[in-house]
């Protein structure tokens, strides 16, 4: 198949200066999600080889990559891949780690198609990906946005279920107002915040004050 020189041909191509790059440089098959290639220094932030890589298969996306963070890049993907236009691409933040016992590292991602086929369709995507320096000011600013961004997609199904009237409470509460004034400010009896206040804690799984303050705070209440 004509692409597929042309794949071994930019292989080539990328092997000479694989080296120059200060991260991971990945290349996937997209229609089996198998990694193609994989540059020196990813393999040694990894501890494996590209050969252990493709006799993994797609597992080892599970083995090195945290998988709450595939539901918020995977659709970006997803939609760079629908692009007709090879220069566009995405970038987002992903966890890696080296084994199980380690902790989570972020990583800054950015993803383009990297080949076609013969029909214009793309069939492998490269990745470029850099650890953020644990050092910089910003990382701590950083880490609480995609804690967030994480708590977010996680609670998303329980605040979903909230009728208007329970996030109003829910705001209410979070601002620290105490169920007389809640009472008063929306023209309902204070039983009926009591009510509220119990049926909240049940649907959002929080039993304390912080956690209905982190849920307003997170949704945009307050």
């Amino acid at each position: 198949m004509k692409y597929r020189d042309e794949l071994n041909s930019k292989l080539e191509t990328l092997i000479k200066v694989e080296n120059d790059f200060p991260g991971a440089v990945i290349i996937h098959d997209i229609q089996d999600s198998t990694v193609v290639y994989m540059n020196p220094w990813g393999l040694r932030y990894l501890g494996t080889s590209i050969e252990q890589l493709q006799t993994q298969g797609t597992d080892y996306h599970s083995i090195y990559f945290n998988q709450d963070d595939h539901q918020d890049y995977a659709p970006k993907i997803f939609n760079l891949l629908q692009s007709r236009n090879d220069d566009e691409h995405t970038t987002y933040f992903q966890q890696v780690r080296r084994a199980l016992c380690e902790p989570w590292v972020w990583f800054l991602s950015c993803t383009k198609i990297y080949l076609r086929n013969e029909k214009g369709e793309p069939t492998h995507i490269i990745t470029t990906s850099i650890p953020v320096d644990a050092s910089h000011f910003l990382t701590n600013k950083i880490q609480r946005l995609l804690d967030e961004n994480l708590f977010l997609s996680a609670q998303l199904p329980l605040f979903a279920k909230l009728s208007k009237r329970e996030q109003e409470i829910l705001k209410l509460i979070a601002l620290g107002k105490s169920n007389k004034e809640i009472a008063s400010d929306l023209f309902i009896a204070e039983d009926t915040v009591k009510t509220h206040r119990k049926k909240l804690k049940v649907k959002l799984c929080v039993d304390n004050q912080y956690d209905m303050v982190r849920y307003a705070q997170s949704f945009n209440l307050i």
